[in-house]
C-alpha cells in the first residue's frame, strides 16, 4: 500500500469500535481453526488480524503463531488479550499486501481481512509466498446471498453512482475469481464450505444504527452519504436489504442470516513460491 492508502486503512477501521464488529463475527472467524492440525505445532501467520480473536486462540492450541495488521490500536488490544491468556505471538504492524519480510508458513489465515484487498491478485500472491509447500491458506469472506453481501451497496450506488469504487469482497467467495487470483502462484483451491450465522438484534432499525455506531467503514460510508444529501434514503436502501435477510425469533428480536465461505488452498509439495 501506498502511504495514503495506509493512513486512510487505519482511519477507517479506528473509526467506531471493532471490539464490538469481532465479537459479531467471532464465531465466524475461528472456524478456520478446525481446519488446523494442532498437533503438528504448525507455524501458522493471521493476515489482518484484527483484535488477535483467531491469532490468540491459535496460540493457546500449540500453533506458533504471527499475527498481522495495520492497525496499532487492534494490534494493541490484541497483545493485551495474548498477555491474558498466557501465550506468546508475534505481533507485527503492516499491510497484507507486504509479507515479504515474515518468512514462510505452514498455516496463513485470514479471516474476513484480505478479502478488502483493493488488488486482490497482489494480496494472492503475497500470501502464496509465505506459504511452505505443502502448507494452506485459509480465508473467510462474505457471500453474497447473506446480510453482509455486497448487494446492500449496489443499492446505495443507485442512490449515488458518483459513490468511489471500493473493494470487492464477494469476488473471494466466488470459485471462478478466487482461482483467477492465484493463478501462476503454485497454489490451488483445494476446498469451498458454505456456512451461515445468525446475528439477533431488537430490529432492523437497531441493526443499522449498531452497524454505522460500531463499524468505521459503515460510519465513514453514512457520513460521506450524509454530506452529498442522501442519508435518508441510504438508510432506507439498507434496511430494505438487511429486512430481505432477517426471520423473526421467538424471542421477539429479528434474525440476520449472515452468509460466508471458507476456502481452503493449498501449495502443492515440491513447488516453489514465486
Amino acid at each position: 500500500m501506498r502511504e495514503h492508502e495506509v493512513e486512510r486503512a487505519i482511519t477507517t477501521w479506528t473509526q467506531g469500535d471493532y471490539a464490538v464488529v469481532e465479537s459479531w463475527i467471532a464465531p465466524a472467524s475461528r472456524v478456520v481453526l478446525d481446519l488446523v492440525d494442532f498437533e503438528a505445532r504448525p507455524t501458522l501467520l493471521d493476515v489482518a488480524c484484527g483484535m488477535g480473536t483467531v491469532a490468540v486462540e491459535a496460540a493457546t492450541r500449540g500453533a506458533q503463531v504471527t499475527g498481522l495488521d495495520l492497525t496499532p490500536r487492534m494490534l494493541e488490544e490484541a497483545r493485551r488479550r495474548a498477555g491474558v491468556a498466557g501465550v506468546s505471538v508475534r505481533w507485527v504492524q503492516g499491510s497484507f499486501d507486504d509479507l515479504a519480510t515474515l518468512g514462510s508458513f505452514d498455516i496463513i489465515v485470514s479471516t474476513f481481512g484480505v478479502i478488502f484487498a483493493s488488488h486482490p491478485e497482489v494480496v494472492a500472491g503475497q500470501l502464496a509466498s509465505a506459504c511452505r509447500s505443502g502448507g494452506r491458506i485459509i480465508v473467510t469472506s462474505w457471500h453474497d446471498d447473506g446480510a453482509f453481501g455486497c448487494s446492500g451497496i449496489d443499492r446505495i450506488r443507485e442512490i449515488a453512482p458518483e459513490l468511489p469504487e471500493g473493494p470487492a469482497p464477494d469476488r473471494w467467495s466466488d470459485e471462478t475469481a478466487l482461482r483467477s487470483f492465484f493463478d501462476g502462484t503454485g497454489v490451488r483451491l483445494a476446498d469451498q464450505a458454505y456456512r451461515s450465522m445468525s446475528l439477533p438484534f431488537a430490529s432492523v432499525a437497531e441493526a443499522f444504527d449498531q452497524f454505522v455506531l460500531y463499524s468505521g467503514p459503515w460510519k465513514q460510508l453514512m457520513s460521506y452519504m450524509e454530506s452529498i444529501g442522501k442519508a435518508d434514503r441510504a438508510r432506507a436502501a439498507v434496511e430494505s436489504h438487511l429486512a430481505s435477510h432477517a426471520t423473526s425469533g421467538s424471542d421477539g428480536r429479528i434474525h440476520l442470516n449472515v452468509s460466508y465461505v471458507v476456502s481452503t488452498l493449498e501449495r502443492r509439495r515440491g513447488s516453489e513460491s514465486v
